[in-house]
């Protein structure tokens, strides 16, 4: 095995695992080694620190395996079935038994390869993304890997799909792929299954707030990413919390409650407003719903997720971020503002941050007096407090009073280390929000 030795002044970062390196952070490097090769990092004193890959291509010279030196890693397929049944176990520690991100990359100590977990009433599909080559090296058989994986998930009471009945899609047509040297190609569907149409499949979502399963349409084989966003888990439960207790107060008062109206900008495929729904049928109040996306497939499949439980809804095909909003001033209970990241790299820092601006004060006008606006990034370069900061120019430069009622991030299948703030995306404030700011 290769050593890479650190020099002493890098050695800090990476004895707190954090598992990205740079190229400078060794001493000089042998060219006896290739990049399919697990390599071994040590101190300047010669004590190991962790095992992992490396990319001479990449801006991120080498990504970390392991950190416990008993791992060896000679059997490839086997830690990774290993690590995979371990993240397993941790989704349904934390409450997972239908659709979930089954491995999260770095966070999950698998850099570079993403799994999301797809249930569905007769069967499962896992779709893929190998986003490094140290990943792709590894995974030399995804299929193979796939069917070991189901295989043993049943034996340990993880899964109750057999293999029979499973779909794999693998999605490598994401463009951080050229970044490590590795082409960018169309989704490809390793397995299918009789059971399960990908284009269209209706997957069962378990959301913890709602605590019954409910089924939503997504393509996992052509929508975006992996085909439906599992990330908001978390957002959409403190969201329904306090939406829950303002209804219930309002109630106890016998203050008139109407219909609630929502607002749900950039909905893709309706998670937010149907998830809403269901909790306003539950909790026996009419709603309305105002469902906002660019994407006319999107829209269309937002609408079979809303009509199959018989949610009133209107839907638009607009620019959000162009073309301006037609709606009533101060008409909206709940206005949602979710949108695709609008930072792809740091030059793109500055507009994107104005983009956040902009959208969020087009919201905030149709927002009832105490209403409550849910505002979210999924840009992982655009820091927590840059985003407060964001929003609190959208309200100052408004004249609008808003106080934050919550803070989100990622859901449970979506862990973070501590120790790798890169890894660290989504986030979520939650505000009511005052209109009536005495002028006088």
């Amino acid at each position: 095995m290769v050593i890479l030795k650190l020099k002493a002044n890098k050695e800090f970062n990476y004895k707190m695992h954090h598992p990205w390196g740079n190229k400078d952070d060794f001493e000089k490097l042998s060219d006896n080694f290739f990049t399919n090769d697990i390599v071994e990092v040590r101190d300047s004193k010669n004590a190991f620190i962790s095992r992992g890959y490396i990319n001479p291509k990449s801006l991120i010279f080498y990504r970390a395996l392991t950190f416990d030196s008993r791992e060896k890693l000679e059997n490839k397929q086997s830690f990774l079935v290993q690590r995979l049944l371990q993240c397993w176990l941790e989704r349904r520690l934390s409450g997972y038994s239908t659709s979930c991100r089954l491995c999260f990359s770095e966070n999950d100590f698998l850099p570079g390869l993403i799994v999301d977990y797809f249930k569905t009433s007769h069967g499962q599909v896992f779709v893929l993304q190998i986003l490094s080559l140290g990943m792709h090296n590894l995974v030399s058989n995804p299929l193979a890997l796939m069917e070991d994986l189901v295989s043993r998930a049943k034996v340990e009471k993880l899964g109750d799909v057999d293999w029979e009945n499973t779909a794999v899609v693998i999605r490598n047509d994401s463009k951080i792929r050229e970044k490590e040297g590795l082409t960018v190609s169309v989704p490809v569907v390793l397995k299918k299954s009789p059971v399960i149409n990908l284009e269209d499949c209706q997957i069962l979502m378990t959301h913890f707030y709602l605590q019954e399963p409910f089924v939503m349409n997504a393509n996992l084989e052509g929508g975006q990413k992996t085909g439906f966003f599992l990330d908001q888990n978390y957002n959409l439960q403190r969201t329904a919390e306090i939406l829950t207790q303002a209804i219930k107060y309002k109630q106890s008062c016998g203050i008139p409650i109407g219909t609630v109206k929502i607002l749900d900008i950039c909905c893709y495929l309706g998670q937010w407003s149907l998830y809403f729904g269901l909790l306003l049928k539950k909790l026996g109040v009419s709603a309305e719903f105002v469902l906002l996306d660019v994407s006319e497939e999107a829209i269309n499949k937002a609408k079979a997720n809303l009509d199959r439980y018989d949610i009133n809804y209107t839907s638009l095909i607009m620019d959000v971020v162009e073309q301006d909003f037609r709606f009533e001033e101060n008409s909206f209970d709940l206005v949602i503002v979710d949108p695709p990241a609008f930072i792809k790299n740091k030059k793109s820092i500055p507009t994107g941050k104005h983009a956040y601006q902009k959208l969020n004060s087009k919201a905030l006008p149709f927002i009832k007096n105490n209403g409550f606006m849910v505002s979210c990034s999924c840009s992982g370069l655009l820091s927590l407090n840059d985003f407060k900061e964001c929003l609190q120019k959208t309200f100052s430069r408004n004249l609008v009073r808003a106080k934050c009622l919550a803070q989100g991030g990622h859901a449970p299948d979506h862990p973070f280390l501590v120790s790798f703030p890169e890894g660290y995306y989504l986030k979520m404030l939650l505000h009511i929000v005052n209109n009536k700011i005495s002028l006088n």
